[in-house]
């Protein structure tokens, strides 16, 4: 048994991720703005660029943060200042909000892959929970869920604003069909494994919360084959936190009715905050793989003769500064493996805030 700070405790092995060996999935061409009254930083991973907003307050100490994560971002354009109502009073609650560029990918697997490679990066690199509440606007619908149903784990709500959600609807099959390299008649066969409406039962397995605000005067995206289908299906597979909020004589247009939205806010910033993933929770339900456990690294690494890394971190997990040793580096992951306690140390709720 080892003692950490003069306490005796039980050890597990826990999976602790470090900074990303260089590569495509590291960060580059960081730069440094201010957006929404907020911090902004942009960068790339791989060729696609990206962006994360940063809190501007903290209506308590957290360590562990709720984030939004917006699509369609394109760097420049979305979002914009019709965003401003919505993002200022989600920034000013501790949430972060974060994009990454995939062009007009219509959710093609191409797409998909970007977006798992910003989800991998960003909740690996920066303290934030690891369920995102996704904020599709219109096309953004088939880009965000068409990632949330191959990922249900990961997601704490769907927000979404005149959505996409039947790339049939819009923009319709020959266009989508030259996103995903297919013909219109291939792509029309592999709705089930393409199109939102036709992939919704994963997501209403894992009953993710919902909320839809759409326009009943929308002709570009008509709610009844977007929404509507979604959740009336998202009903029949067992979905029970599910909401679409129609707007009457309201399009597909920027106005406060969407984009001022008491109640839309209301549901992103409960959910954000009551469905977290905490440091003591190391079980992926979806994958069975532990998760990564929350650290601040103090100093190191210090190596030895023989190559063996040596850090002294503080974690909830740990009363004070701690010294441990690489038991087992592993390049391909960019993860290490380090012995910590069962149990977070007494005060784990005041310091370290879920």
């Amino acid at each position: 048994m080892r003692r950490f700070s003069g306490v005796m405790f039980l050890c597990m092995v826990a999976l602790l991720f470090m900074p990303a060996a260089p590569g495509e999935d590291t960060a580059t061409d960081l730069t440094e703005s201010t957006q929404f009254g907020a911090k902004r930083i942009d960068f790339k991973l791989g060729d696609n660029k990206a962006f994360l907003i940063f809190p501007t307050a903290l209506p308590r100490p957290m360590r562990v943060h709720p984030w939004v994560w917006y699509a369609p971002t394109f760097i420049g354009g979305h979002p914009d200042p019709s965003h401003t109502w919505y993002f200022k009073k989600i920034l000013a609650q501790g949430f972060y909000i974060g994009g990454i560029e995939v062009g007009e990918s219509h959710g093609n697997p191409e797409g998909r892959a970007a977006y798992q490679k910003y989800y991998e990066y960003i909740t690996a690199n920066y303290p934030l929970n690891r369920k995102a509440c996704l904020l599709p606007q219109s096309r953004g619908g088939l880009m965000l869920y068409n990632w949330a149903v191959e990922h249900p784990e990961a997601v704490a709500c769907i927000a979404g604003i005149y959505t996409v959600c039947n790339y049939t609807s819009y923009p319709g099959l020959e266009q989508a069909a030259l996103a995903y390299g297919l013909t219109a008649t291939e792509l029309d066969e592999q709705r089930a494994k393409h199109n939102p409406i036709d992939r919704i039962e994963e997501l209403a397995k894992y009953d993710i919360p919902i909320f839809h605000i759409h326009g009943d005067s929308d002709t570009v995206v008509p709610v009844s084959v977007n929404a509507g289908t979604l959740v009336d299906r998202y009903k029949d597979f067992g979905g029970k936190e599910i909401t679409l909020k129609v707007v009457p004589g309201k399009g597909h247009e920027v106005c406060k009715e969407f984009f001022q939205d008491q109640d839309f806010l209301d549901f992103i910033l409960t959910c954000g905050r009551r469905r977290m993933i905490y440091p003591n929770e190391i079980k992926d339900t979806h994958s069975q793989v532990p998760q990564p456990t929350p650290y601040r690294l103090v100093q190191g690494p210090e190596i030895d003769g023989s190559g063996v890394h040596t850090y002294s971190i503080e974690s909830p997990y740990i009363n004070g500064p701690c010294r441990v040793r690489v038991l087992k580096p592993d390049k391909a992951s960019n993860r290490l493996l380090f012995v910590l306690p069962v149990a977070p140390w007494p005060g784990f709720e005041d310091k370290w805030q879920k």
